[in-house]
Protein backbone atom coordinates (compact mmCIF):
# COMPACT_ATOMS: atom_id res chain seq x y z
CA UNK A 1 0.00 0.00 0.00
CA UNK A 2 1.39 3.71 -0.80
CA UNK A 3 2.01 6.25 1.58
CA UNK A 4 -0.79 8.60 -0.16
CA UNK A 5 -3.17 5.91 0.10
CA UNK A 6 -1.93 5.22 3.86
CA UNK A 7 -2.99 8.96 4.30
CA UNK A 8 -6.33 8.95 2.54
CA UNK A 9 -7.33 5.88 5.36
CA UNK A 10 -6.40 7.90 8.32
CA UNK A 11 -7.94 10.73 7.14
CA UNK A 12 -11.16 8.65 6.60
CA UNK A 13 -10.83 7.09 9.63
CA UNK A 14 -10.55 10.69 11.25
CA UNK A 15 -13.32 11.98 9.81
CA UNK A 16 -15.56 8.97 10.69
CA UNK A 17 -14.42 9.45 14.07
CA UNK A 18 -15.23 12.86 13.88
CA UNK A 19 -18.76 11.88 12.67
CA UNK A 20 -19.40 9.72 15.20
CA UNK A 21 -18.76 12.67 17.99
CA UNK A 22 -20.81 15.30 15.87
CA UNK A 23 -23.70 12.81 16.08
CA UNK A 24 -23.72 11.91 19.58
CA UNK A 25 -23.75 15.74 20.50
CA UNK A 26 -26.75 16.03 17.89
CA UNK A 27 -28.57 13.68 19.54
CA UNK A 28 -28.26 15.34 23.01
CA UNK A 29 -29.10 18.86 22.09
CA UNK A 30 -32.22 16.96 20.85
CA UNK A 31 -33.07 15.37 23.66
CA UNK A 32 -32.32 18.69 25.97
CA UNK A 33 -34.68 20.54 23.50
CA UNK A 34 -37.32 17.72 24.13
CA UNK A 35 -37.08 18.09 27.66
CA UNK A 36 -37.04 21.40 27.59
CA UNK A 37 -40.44 22.28 25.45
CA UNK A 38 -41.87 18.89 26.05
CA UNK A 39 -46.24 19.16 25.22
CA UNK A 40 -47.04 17.77 28.60
CA UNK A 41 -45.31 20.99 30.15
CA UNK A 42 -47.92 23.92 30.40
CA UNK A 43 -46.99 26.76 27.50
CA UNK A 44 -46.25 29.03 30.40
CA UNK A 45 -43.49 26.76 31.91
CA UNK A 46 -41.74 26.27 28.92
CA UNK A 47 -37.53 26.96 29.21
CA UNK A 48 -37.41 28.49 25.66
CA UNK A 49 -34.38 30.26 26.59
CA UNK A 50 -32.46 26.94 27.24
CA UNK A 51 -34.22 24.91 24.34
CA UNK A 52 -33.03 27.88 22.10
CA UNK A 53 -29.81 27.66 22.85
CA UNK A 54 -29.84 24.24 22.39
CA UNK A 55 -31.18 24.26 19.26
CA UNK A 56 -28.80 26.77 17.66
CA UNK A 57 -25.97 24.33 19.38
CA UNK A 58 -27.91 21.84 17.25
CA UNK A 59 -28.17 23.74 13.72
CA UNK A 60 -24.10 24.14 14.08
CA UNK A 61 -23.51 20.94 14.86
CA UNK A 62 -25.61 19.56 11.84
CA UNK A 63 -23.65 21.92 9.57
CA UNK A 64 -20.41 20.73 10.57
CA UNK A 65 -22.25 17.07 10.50
CA UNK A 66 -23.05 17.63 6.52
CA UNK A 67 -19.43 18.83 5.91
CA UNK A 68 -18.01 16.09 7.60
CA UNK A 69 -20.15 13.61 5.75
CA UNK A 70 -19.02 15.50 2.77
CA UNK A 71 -15.51 14.72 3.48
CA UNK A 72 -15.94 11.21 4.00
CA UNK A 73 -18.07 11.03 0.75
CA UNK A 74 -14.78 12.64 -1.01
CA UNK A 75 -12.08 10.30 0.66
CA UNK A 76 -14.13 7.16 -0.12
CA UNK A 77 -14.25 8.24 -3.86
CA UNK A 78 -10.66 8.83 -3.64
CA UNK A 79 -10.07 5.33 -2.04
CA UNK A 80 -12.23 3.54 -4.47
CA UNK A 81 -10.92 5.03 -7.16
Amino acid sequence: MNEERMQLKGQLATEREKKRTLELRAQSHIIVIRNKISPFINVDELDTDTAQVSMNELDETVKELRAVNEKIKKLEEALNG
